[in-house]
């Protein structure tokens, strides 16, 4: 006797990440994919420099999800030219500059995503969050004395990070700082032991980072960070300057009170444990993947031929807040 119901195990949801996996986002996608792979989705990976075409149409056929970066938004949208295929796009902004040029090409029938709320006021479609932060696994912390011998900074030449700010402060604290680029993965989480308060110097404006990632890497690998109030960093506790003076004057004071440099360290990784991990983050990035599949799944009605066409806006994605 059986209750009516098929015994079949419920099909996975597919997801296709197409964006340059070497950077940070690339980064981002595999620590998302890692905490939603046990729990019955699967992914695929393009790199939108070199892929197969046949291969990618085939492969979005069978997919549920395809999820991009919003400076690929209209190149997408060149590959996937139907109202269903556009359904299936989930185009993730993980940064504001990357809407500058999007205004005239958005879809009514993409759905548009921040990995920071700073960046949703860029986005002029509503948008769904899904955070970026750390994969606390990754990380090894190391609770440290709280003296200030090191000071570091992790980034790219990108204009707005102001690495040479870091010189200038290093110079007014009298400490030496240490400078990482471009280090392949597993050497930048020793780097990060040998930094005792990482510097976060991104502006003028906050929204000109949505992390960074290396502020919470480096707070998972118990150092202390500082910076600037830019991205979901400003969301961390932890005093914050605007000038090469003040980040001077914070590091001097941090220098004569250790206690108060491993009190900060504590609870900035708290904070991190308990907001900013993809522990808890991959239930956004989850409930955002299920949206676009539900959309993608969805077939509209076809209207009368004496029936006007209504101007589609109500299944346009709601504010993720």
């Amino acid at each position: 006797m059986t209750d009516g119901r098929s015994s079949a195990a419920p099909r996975k949801r597919r997801v296709i990440f197409i964006a340059q996996q070497k950077w940070a986002i690339g980064y981002v996608h595999d620590c998302v994919a890692a905490r939603l792979r046990p729990l019955g989705y699967e992914f695929g990976s393009y790199n939108p420099l070199h892929f197969d075409l046949g291969d990618f149409l085939t492969d979005v056929a069978r997919s549920d999800v395809v999820i991009t970066t919003a400076n690929l938004n209209r190149d997408i949208q060149t590959i996937l030219t139907s109202d269903a295929q556009k359904r299936k796009i989930l185009v993730l902004g993980h940064g504001s500059s990357e809407f500058s040029g999007v205004e005239s090409e958005y879809s009514e029938h993409i759905t548009y995503a921040v990995t920071s709320d700073v960046a949703a006021p860029f986005c002029k479609r509503p948008v769904l969050l899904m955070p970026n932060g750390v994969e606390l696994e990754h990380f090894e912390r190391r609770v440290r004395d709280g003296h200030v011998r090191t000071l570091g900074w992790c980034g790219s030449r990108y204009g707005p990070k102001r690495m040479g700010w870091s010189h200038d402060i290093a110079h007014a604290t009298q400490l030496p700082v240490t400078i990482a680029m471009s280090l392949p993965r597993d050497e930048l989480k020793k780097w990060y032991h040998g930094v005792d308060v990482l510097l976060i110097n991104s502006g003028a404006e906050s929204h000109i980072e949505t992390g960074p990632l290396p502020a919470f890497e480096a707070i998972a690998s118990g150092c202390v960070v500082v910076g600037t109030s830019v991205g979901n960093f400003r969301l961390v506790p932890g005093p914050k300057y605007a000038t090469v003076a003040e980040a001077a004057t914070i590091i001097n004071e941090l220098k004569q009170n250790p206690d108060a440099v491993r009190r900060l360290a504590d609870e900035q990784y708290a904070c991190v444990r308990a907001h900013w991990c993809y522990e808890v983050l991959v239930d956004r990035w989850r409930e955002a993947i299920d949206r676009v599949a539900e959309r993608g799944a969805t077939v509209p009605e076809t209207k009368k031929a004496d029936e006007p066409v209504a101007t589609a806006t109500g299944d346009a994605p709601s504010s993720g807040e």
